[in-house]
């Protein structure tokens, strides 16, 4: 509270973060597969600098500022580094391709998230079972996409737009309480793609630089739910 806006380089991109947020982290991978020179400004959300109110109204992040505009929420961030620096695609050429890849984002976003954070919290206090039932259509469809397409990744060869608007979440599947047991109990032949994709994404050069360790996350998570005053740093 009373911070200063910190002053930005007009040549350079800025993303305004916070560096366990997994929209965020959907910004940041766009921005590192495109290579594009950006800087970061962390927000602490908790305790909020007044600025936040001129860049975000409901005072959230990812916020991109271009320089000539600013640019809030996750997808409008990666639509426009998309559209603005086309090089290297991450959407495929041909038209109607592109409109599956975004049908399948915008289902992830309307659907899974919530499965995911329906599992994590568990305010049901459903079985592990009962969890595995929850969470094996949302992997039979990523798995039979996979198949269908006859890749490593969703994009090909290489990550594009649905790996890295997924990959977040996934990246923390570790913190959802009896992860073990859940992992143990889906580890069925049929999600063998998912499998192979989950461990080239965690080794692939891009991810790897936003990654965080699953204790980081969890402490955070923790934190979080307790209501405490988080100390982003050291987490």
């Amino acid at each position: 509270m009373g911070s200063l806006l910190p002053p930005k380089d007009p040549n350079k991109l800025r993303l305004y973060s916070m560096k366990f947020c997994p929209f965020v982290q959907r910004a940041r991978l766009v921005l590192l597969a495109k290579n594009l020179d950006h800087d970061i400004v962390n927000v602490h959300l908790q305790n909020k600098p007044d600025w936040i109110w001129s860049l975000h109204p409901e005072e959230k992040v990812p916020v991109l500022d271009t320089g000539s505009k600013i640019i809030p929420e996750s997808l409008n961030i990666c639509d426009y580094l998309e559209e603005t620096y086309p090089n290297p695609p991450l959407y495929p050429k041909d038209e109607t391709l592109k409109l599956k890849d975004q049908a399948i984002i915008r289902n992830f976003g309307d659907l899974h998230i919530k499965v995911f954070y329906s599992i994590l919290f568990n305010r049901q206090g459903l079985s592990t079972g009962e969890l595995i039932q929850k969470a094996v259509p949302v992997l039979e469809f990523y798995e039979n996409e996979l198949l269908k397409r006859g890749s490593d990744f969703f994009n090909g060869s290489e990550p594009g737009m649905v790996d890295y608007m997924i990959w977040p979440w996934v990246e923390r599947i570790p913190i959802i309480p009896n992860a073990i047991e859940l992992y143990e109990a889906l580890r069925f032949e049929r999600f063998e793609r998912l499998r192979k994709w989950f461990g080239l994404m965690m080794e692939h050069s891009v991810v790897k630089k936003t990654i965080l360790p699953a204790e980081r996350h969890r402490a955070f998570g923790f934190q979080l739910m307790a209501g405490n005053n988080i100390d982003y740093d050291n987490i």
